[in-house]
């Protein structure tokens, strides 16, 4: 709302939600210029875990959607905008297609370590695909903070862990 209240903003995001209707035009109230894609969640969970087993990141192909990639890069190649603020690990994917704009990533917390703490706690048949995404997420968390000019994370614990990936 601070932000709004003196900037023009624009906010960009996939929806996995049933019946979004409401909480969208909660939000355009907030922030009118939205740009957003729909997403199903049993289909993209399946693909996703199809992406984890082809090389990639399942959250990062979770979160993923061509429309507003492509949105988002039309946009974007018009100009006009003059920061990227990237909400978490999982929306970094969206800041390629502005190579000159400055990004502020906000990771929160470093998502791939709760992968791998989750693997740790899973029995063996299920830690593998616990660690494999922590290790697939990893590598983007590592792409996304070397993107970024600025980094933002919620503990000096989570500060630590970010220090390893770039």
């Amino acid at each position: 709302r601070h932000l709004a209240r003196r900037h023009e903003l624009t906010l960009a995001f996939p929806v996995d939600e049933p019946r979004p209707a409401t909480a969208l035009a909660r939000l355009r109230r907030e922030i009118p210029d939205l740009e957003y894609a729909l997403i199903r969640r049993r289909p993209r969970r399946l693909a996703a875990l199809a992406h984890l087993l082809r090389g990639g990141s399942a959250t990062v192909a979770y979160f993923g959607s061509a429309a507003l990639r492509s949105r988002l890069a039309a946009r974007l190649a018009g100009g006009g905008f003059d920061l990227l603020y990237v909400s978490s690990s999982s929306m970094a994917q969206y800041a390629a297609a502005a190579p000159g704009v400055p990004v502020v990533m906000d990771f929160v917390d470093i998502d791939s370590d709760k992968w791998v703490q989750y693997g740790a706690q899973l029995p063996a048949w299920q830690a593998w695909v616990y660690r494999l995404e922590g290790r697939r997420l990893r590598a983007h968390e590592t792409a996304a903070a070397r993107r970024a000019d600025r980094c933002l994370v919620v503990s000096r614990e989570e500060e630590s862990l970010l220090r390893t990936l770039a």
